[in-house]
C-alpha cells in the first residue's frame, strides 16, 4: 500500500481509512503502543477513534519586547498531548500542548524567529487570529 501512495498526506489517509474498516484497530494501536512507547498511544488512540488529523491551534501576540505564543491541540480527544520540538531563535524547545491553551512568553524574539515543525504528515498547523508574520 505505501508505494501506492502518490504523497505522505495520501498514505496517511489510505491508512486511516484501513485501519477504520477493520474491526482490528484495538490490536494495532496496541501494537504501535509496544512498538513506540507510552508517549505515542495516545495518537494511536486519536487516529483510530476519530480517524482525522489533530491540528495544532496558536497564535502569537506581541512584539520582540514582550512576545506571547500561545497554542493548543484541537479534534483530539480528551486530556490528549502530543510534543512538537518549535524552534525559537535557532534553539529547539520541546513544547507539550494539549488540549487546553498554554501559553509562552519570549524577550527579545522576533515572531518571524518561532518555527514550527516542517513535517505535517500526521497533523494539521493552524495559525489563529494573526497575520503571518515576516512574508
Amino acid at each position: 500500500m505505501r508505494k501506492q501512495a502518490v504523497s505522505e498526506d495520501s498514505w496517511f489517509s489510505q491508512l486511516i481509512s484501513f485501519l477504520n474498516q477493520k474491526e482490528n484497530a484495538k490490536p494495532a494501536a496496541a501494537f504501535f503502543q509496544e512498538q513506540m512507547g507510552k508517549e505515542r498511544t495516545q495518537r494511536m488512540e486519536q487516529l483510530f477513534s476519530l480517524g482525522q488529523k489533530p491540528t495544532f491551534q496558536y497564535f502569537v501576540d506581541g512584539k520582540k519586547r514582550k512576545l506571547k505564543f500561545t497554542y493548543r491541540w484541537k479534534n483530539v480527544p480528551p486530556n490528549f498531548s502530543y510534543p512538537l520540538n518549535i524552534n525559537v531563535n535557532g534553539n529547539y524547545q520541546k513544547i507539550i500542548p494539549t488540549t487546553a491553551w498554554q501559553e509562552l512568553t519570549f524577550r527579545g524574539v522576533a515572531p518571524k524567529n518561532i518555527l514550527l515543525p516542517n513535517d505535517q504528515t500526521s497533523y494539521t498547523i493552524k495559525e489563529e487570529g494573526v497575520p503571518k508574520y515576516g512574508q
